[in-house]
């Protein structure tokens, strides 16, 4: 895929207080890059840059083009400091990308054929999405857009789980190695409401008929 692209420069002044100064007087974000078996390089953004990154959740979820005072490195983002009032970002992590070394990043999940799930189709159940996004390892060159988990066999009160997720080739999902207990549920369809309503009115009424 096509790297999303970075403007960023170098920093020279480090250190807490030195960030709370730039983000104060310059509206700038500091932030650091490490990795590559080179030293960790601190660097800032300009606030048009980071407004980009708040509006495309795929800067999350992709290699990215940075490029520091015409210094071009491939990386991908990790760590991301808000502001506990505010949700201003004020500090972000960044990790550079070797063709290599398998990296770990987050991915998000599509969900297709939901409208002919059993589930839905013959018992009007409701989809749950329980996870939109996981972290999957790999190559760079093996990273997939996105992750797709097909929910035409699934019935109602039923589930998907990591493990049922088609992987693509050279692709992990570090979850499964940590054992079953990972193995999270992605997607469910349950009973909507007013037939789980009826069920229990019915229930009641069949106790109370028993002990009358």
């Amino acid at each position: 895929m096509q790297p999303l692209a970075l403007q960023a420069s170098n920093r020279t002044l480090i250190g807490k207080h030195a960030s709370k100064r730039m983000r104060r007087l310059n509206n700038q974000v500091p932030a650091i890059v490490y990795g590559g078996q080179k030293p960790a390089q601190a660097i800032t953004f300009e606030p048009i840059v980071i407004r980009s990154i708040l509006k495309n959740d795929s800067y999350f979820s992709n290699i990215l083009q940075l490029t520091i005072d015409n210094q071009l490195e491939l990386v991908v983002l990790k760590a991301v400091q808000r502001h506990p009032v505010s949700s201003d970002i004020v500090h972000m992590d960044f990790q550079r990308v070797s063709d290599e070394q398998p990296i770990n990043i987050r991915t998000t999940i599509r969900f297709i054929n939901e409208a002919i799930a059993p589930g839905v189709k013959q018992n009007r159940g409701t989809v749950f999405h329980l996870l939109n996004e996981i972290e999957i390892k790999c190559l760079p060159k093996d990273l997939p857009d996105h992750l797709e988990v097909d929910l035409q066999h699934l019935a109602i009160e039923q589930s998907l789980h990591l493990s049922d997720i088609s992987l693509p080739a050279g692709v992990e999902i570090p979850a499964l190695q940590q054992g079953p207990e990972h193995d999270l549920p992605v997607v469910s369809i349950h009973k909507p409401k007013e037939q789980l309503a009826d069920d229990t009115t019915e229930t009641t009424d069949e106790q109370s008929a028993k002990s009358g």
